[in-house]
């Protein structure tokens, strides 16, 4: 008889939230170890940034890009960090920013907004994740 756990998609979705709050905790540490220069904010914004890139992923024709990937971890942090840093996040000016966000396709030919992109369940684990990260700032 096989003694190995089984794994269940909950079991996955856990160990996933375990493992961005722990990434969140190391980010803010090293924010808060780094010496406080007119830099700061944007040691901030970069650690939001690689959350970010690790939480939220493109979904085109079932392929799953994230957004480090695609470049677009740093736009969405500098457009989520005003909200987080004065405490107004909301799961509508999440959308607001991901509607406000154009991703160049076709070599610019066409523009589409972030929230078109990005699958529901990512944008609500993305909220999540972004409601950890403002209560630990």
């Amino acid at each position: 008889m096989d003694d190995t756990p089984q794994k269940s998609p909950a079991g996955d979705v856990v160990v996933a939230i375990t493992s961005h709050r722990r990434n969140i905790k190391k980010s803010l540490r090293q924010v808060e170890a780094s010496p406080m220069t007119s830099s700061a904010s944007s040691q901030e914004i970069e650690a939001l940034a690689a959350l970010i890139g690790e939480v939220a992923y493109l979904d085109v024709a079932k392929w799953h890009l994230y957004l480090n990937d695609a470049k677009l971890h740093l736009p969405l942090a500098e457009h989520v960090y005003p909200l987080l840093a004065d405490d107004r996040l909301t799961e509508a000016s999440l959308n607001t920013c991901l509607r406000d966000l154009d991703v160049a396709i076709g070599a610019g030919q066409r523009h589409i907004p972030l929230v078109d992109l990005l699958p529901r369940a990512c944008v609500a684990d993305l909220y999540r994740a972004l409601e950890d990260y403002q209560r630990l700032l």
